[in-house]
């Protein structure tokens, strides 16, 4: 049993040289040079490196994973500019019948583009439900003689003259809504 014993210790020491030997730093190549027509490139700065203060009172660096840049999560576009002209000039024809008068009477005192908190585009009715999405869609205000009208619609093209505002979203204060 000794000699097995020996064999065994022998057996483990080669065992650990031939680790340790694999473990040292691989020897270096020979520079083969850089072409002269590649520009330098500045050298890149590593990040700071945290240290862990281990029971024993050794620092140990804590590996750092390269940062990644940020990633923004792509929105679907909101209606940028003006209210397209067919359905601005469909809103004055509605109201130019409505009051029997006029085109050229009727002033157009506002028109935006504007996202709908819900499918109410804005005007809520009272006992009614709408869709809690955001909606796109028109705003125009039109003035006929002092008098403003409100006409609310949806990026479809789908509009109605908005008797009362929601809060947030009414008229200026100056304004007056007929009772139509």
């Amino acid at each position: 049993m000794g000699l097995s014993r020996i064999w065994l210790m022998w057996l483990l020491m080669i065992l650990i040289l031939g680790l340790t030997a694999c473990a040292q730093a691989a020897p270096e190549l020979p520079d083969a040079g850089e072409p002269d027509d590649v520009p330098e490139q500045p050298a890149a700065t590593p990040e700071p490196q945290a240290t862990v203060t281990t029971p024993g009172g050794v620092q140990r660096p804590v590996p750092t994973l390269p940062r990644t840049p940020d990633f923004v999560q792509p929105t679907p576009p909101l209606p940028v500019g003006e209210v397209p002209q067919e359905l601005l000039d469909e809103m004055i024809d509605k109201l130019a019948a409505q009051l029997s008068i006029d085109r050229q009477d009727i002033m157009v005192v506002a028109a935006e583009a504007v996202v709908w908190n819900d499918g109410s585009l804005g005007c809520p009715k009272p006992g009614e439900f709408y869709t809690e999405a955001l909606v796109p869609g028109y705003r125009v205000i039109l003035e006929v003689d002092g008098l403003r009208y409100d006409y609310h619609a949806s990026e479809n093209g789908y509009f109605f003259l908005c008797q009362s505002p929601q809060s947030g979203r009414g008229l200026p204060p100056d304004s007056r809504t007929p009772d139509r």
